[in-house]
């Protein structure tokens, strides 16, 4: 493998790839030249016992216990293959990359196909293998990008696996490689790397729905949900949903009438689901007789949240087997029964009768092969295939979308509509992002592989008194100096590289951005973003209006607070992960009065919090800054508690039925054990709207127990575990799989939205004149409620 891939580029590929930040690092040396083609695609050069010629398995990997080595054991073509393992390391989240890259040159404009045999043996549940294809352009910007996340590898046997992605014009590297997770091992050979017909050749060019294709693509979608997620039959479990979604969209949206769709529909399910019917609404359900043959074990599926493959977490979906229908809740001969819309309706068993052999009845003919064409970015079909699958995660398995307020049919129209006509993946990104928007749901968000406009701007800004002001242009441990190049490594290093802020200060209001007034320029982004309170939606707005490419300028006219106007040009060079170092305090703890220390929770670490217990046991005051994240809240709340104590108590939702019907939730906690010392000092904990997740969860355990008062904003009102999946062409989606329990009873009924956000005891906020003479004044305020004698025993 070529050593001339930059730090940069493989950080951010990891971070696309889903993966531990340790599992991809550069090749020792930078300045060799890459190679004009792959090598080695075969695997038969090098020796037996050693890893393939050409290929690298990164230092990480190597850390995490996995190897890689060539090997005469069944090879799918030629004398040699390759073999990556895996040995249990305990605990860990692992991943093994083995990757080449190679020079972009001959491919350019070109659509190109990497191509692979892959066998698998001894994965488990949370284990995968995938192949990788990724192609960097220009200055660092990212072009297609697909790690097969929504379609890992579990086959025992040889089978070939292919990822065909357009390479652009001004592509300058190519890298390929297989991907595992987990334990267990999985043999790679018989590769290859192709230059196809020209780029854009096969897509479907944007254009309008008609009236009648649009409700074709309605019943299409809400039909392709209901077989995805809850008919249980072994042909729908196998199915490559990408490539249906795909086909199908392209055959239902022509059908000229609800006779014709429902033929259309019933022919392109028939071999995933043969008991599936669908017929013109109005019509009688044709009969379907459902016989045990000889068996009485049903199956069903039972959806715990959603969860995505290869990913520990509290989500998961099971195909169950049952003795009896009575004992698996669904009964093969009750289907559902829903009207999909644009004329039709379906019967859809909801369960089915099996034996050894799999579930009955057998289709008649088989699922269509790979010789379907894949999702491609830039196409029409797949963009329409997209917001349809997004669409159906959020419909069975978001519980917040049973809150009144929010009509995600009529979302889907737009989506459908708007997919249709986006000219590229950003304003298809947009489309995605305006369709979540109709979400009360302040997690829910999607991300592409292929954005490049991630990067943040050296400063910080808040909506406050109605204007837009700067509350940060500090760099910790830099003064104000030319930008960073483009080749700096992210991480570390990049915090505390020299940024230009053109002489902006706190307190420093801003009246243009490119020209445009801070009101609308906002109020455009908050129409993009999901939310269930005004003030997380603001937030979330200001964070995205931040966000360009690598090095893109902003031109910000600004007065200060002594009314002196000037004009400023950023450059947007910050990656997000980083963007909260440029302003973290020099200390995560500090004894900012006499006996009286502040702890900033989304700096701590352990090691500061074990060192700083004898000053906090002793001190009179302690203030706890929440005000962008938190950390190691339960090793905090155990030193300010003397007894057990449940958190995180939320409400996990079990989905047997679509559409949400008859959603069961269950309570689930952590436990969190008293620990000494107990820290007995005056306490406050600061809050504002940017505090969701752990942090807003950490303040509801304090308001619930009364640890101390609150002082700041109201939290952004957006907790709860985050449920996630993956779709074609590099998109994922995010979404709060879980409920905040109500009050103790008998059963668990979740707690409305609005109530999610955590009020301050005091409220303070920040004012542009506190700002510029550099006051915290929330702080302030804090420390003043604290300075009081100790608590007594």
């Amino acid at each position: 493998m070529s050593a001339g891939s930059p730090r940069l580029w493989l950080a951010t590929l990891l971070a696309l790839l889903a993966l531990p930040v340790a599992a991809i690092e550069p090749p020792p040396a930078a300045t060799a030249p890459l190679p004009a083609s792959p090598v080695n695609l075969d695997f038969e050069q090098g020796e037996v016992g050693k890893a393939p010629v050409g290929w690298l398995l990164t230092s990480s990997s190597r850390d995490a216990g996995f190897g890689v080595e060539l090997t005469e054991e069944r090879p799918a073509e030629g004398r040699r293959c390759a073999v990556m393992r895996s040995i249990y390391l305990g605990g860990r989240e692992r991943a093994g990359n083995l990757m080449q890259s190679f020079d972009a040159a001959a491919y350019l404009g070109r659509r190109a196909r990497f191509r692979a045999a892959v066998r698998t043996e001894g994965l488990g549940p949370h284990n995968q293998a995938r192949l990788w294809l990724a192609v960097e352009r220009r200055n660092h910007l990212f072009g297609f990008f697909d790690s097969m996340a929504d379609r890992p590898i579990t086959a025992g046997d040889w089978k070939f696996y292919d990822l065909v992605g357009e390479v652009d014009p001004d592509a300058e590297r190519i890298a390929i490689g297989l991907l595992v997770t987990g334990d267990g091992r999985v043999w790679i050979d018989a590769a290859s790397f192709t230059a196809l017909g020209p780029a854009g050749e096969g897509k479907v060019a944007p254009r309008p729905l008609a009236a009648r294709g649009l409700a074709n693509l309605e019943a299409l979608t809400r039909l392709l949900g209901y077989v995805r997620y809850f008919h249980p039959s072994d042909e729908a479990e196998q199915t490559d949903w990408g490539r249906f979604a795909l086909a199908a969209v392209e055959a239902a949206e022509p059908a000229a009438d609800s006779a014709q769709l429902a033929a259309v529909l019933d022919h392109l399910f028939a071999p995933i689901a043969p008991t599936l019917r669908v017929y013109p609404s109005g019509l009688e359900p044709p009969a379907l007789e459902l016989k045990p043959e000889g068996t009485t074990t049903v199956v069903a599926w039972r959806h715990t949240g959603l969860g995505s493959p290869g990913r520990p977490s509290i989500f998961f979906s099971s195909r169950l087997r049952y003795p009896t229908a009575a004992a698996a809740s669904a009964d093969p001969a009750a289907p559902l029964i829903a009207d999909l819309g644009g004329g039709v309706s379906c019967r859809l068993p909801l369960a089915l009768y099996a034996d050894r052999g799999g579930t009955l009845p057998r289709p008649a003919q088989p699922p269509p092969g790979g010789e379907r064409r894949g999702p491609a970015p830039g196409d029409r079909s797949t963009h329409l295939a997209v917001v349809a699958l997004a669409w159906n995660m959020v419909q069975h398995f978001d519980p917040l979308l049973d809150e009144p307020g929010t009509d995600w049919q009529a979302a889907l129209r737009q989506a459908l509509q708007a997919a249709a006509t986006a000219p590229d993946e950003a304003a298809f990104l947009t489309t995605l992002r305006r369709m979540l928007a109709n979400l009360r749901d302040g997690q829910a968000n999607v991300s592409s592989s292929t954005d490049s406009r991630v990067f943040g701007l050296p400063i910080r800004w808040d909506w406050i008194v109605d204007r837009l002001v700067i509350s940060a242009a500090q760099v910790t441990g830099a003064s104000a100096g030319p930008a960073a190049p483009a080749s700096s490594p992210r991480g570390a290093s990049e915090a505390g590289a020299p940024r230009e802020t053109g002489g902006l200060a706190p307190g420093d209001v801003v009246v243009r951005l490119d020209g445009r007034e801070p009101r609308a320029a906002i109020a455009a982004e908050e129409a993009l973003a999901a939310a269930s309170t005004s003030q997380w939606r603001r937030r979330s707005a200001l964070a995205h209006l931040a966000l360009g490419t690598r090095g893109e300028p902003l031109l910000l006219e600004v007065v200060s607070p002594q009314g002196s106007p000037r004009a400023v040009t950023l450059r947007r060079v910050v990656s997000p992960t980083n963007l909260d170092a440029l302003f973290a305090p020099r200390q995560a703890v500090r004894e900012a009065r006499p006996g009286i220390f502040v702890v900033d929770l989304a700096h701590l670490t352990a090691s500061e919090l074990n060192a700083a217990l004898p000053k906090l046991e002793s001190a009179s005051g302690i203030v706890f800054d929440l005000r962008s994240s938190a950390r190691l809240t339960g090793p905090v709340l155990a030193h300010l508690i003397d007894q057990p104590l449940a958190t995180d108590a939320e409400l996990v939702p079990t989905f047997a039925r679509p559409d949400r019907m008859a959603v069961r939730y269950q309570l689930q906690s952590n436990s969190v054990e008293p620990a000494a010392p107990r820290l007995r000092a005056r306490l406050a904990f600061l809050s504002s709207d940017r505090d969701v997740g752990e942090a807003e969860g950490l303040l509801a355990t304090v308001a619930r127990l009364e640890l101390g008062a609150i002082v700041g904003s109201p939290t952004g009102g957006a907790r709860g575990s985050i449920d996630s999946a993956l779709l074609p062409t590099g998109y994922t989606l995010l979404w709060t799989g879980t409920r905040a329990p109500g009050p103790p009873g008998p059963d668990a009924v979740p707690l409305p939205i609005p109530v999610a956000a955590v009020q301050p005891t005091i409220g303070v906020a920040p004012t542009p004149e506190g700002l510029a003479a550099g006051r915290d004044e929330v702080l302030d305020r804090a420390l003043d409620l604290v300075a009081q004698p100790r608590r007594m025993p």
